[in-house]
């Protein structure tokens, strides 16, 4: 998704981002992800795109599937 180069490089975070977000978007309304990094910079740029995807941290999927108060 580009979040480890979004400080150093953050165009071309936001472009991969972008790119990953339509891909996805092809195939489903839903994206799950088990990097924080990229959890954070795909919410974002979905936000400023207006990209209409939901996006689901793997780790919070997993604790509520367990009962897990999240």
């Amino acid at each position: 998704c580009g979040a480890m180069a979004e400080s150093a490089y953050p165009d071309f975070a936001n472009w991969t981002a972008r790119q990953r977000l339509l891909e996805a978007k092809e195939i489903s309304n839903n994206l799950v992800t088990s990097c924080s990094g990229c959890y954070h910079n795909l919410g974002r740029v979905a936000r400023w795109e207006k990209i209409d995807i939901s996006i689901y941290d793997l780790p919070t999927i997993v604790a509520e599937a367990m009962g897990l108060k999240v």
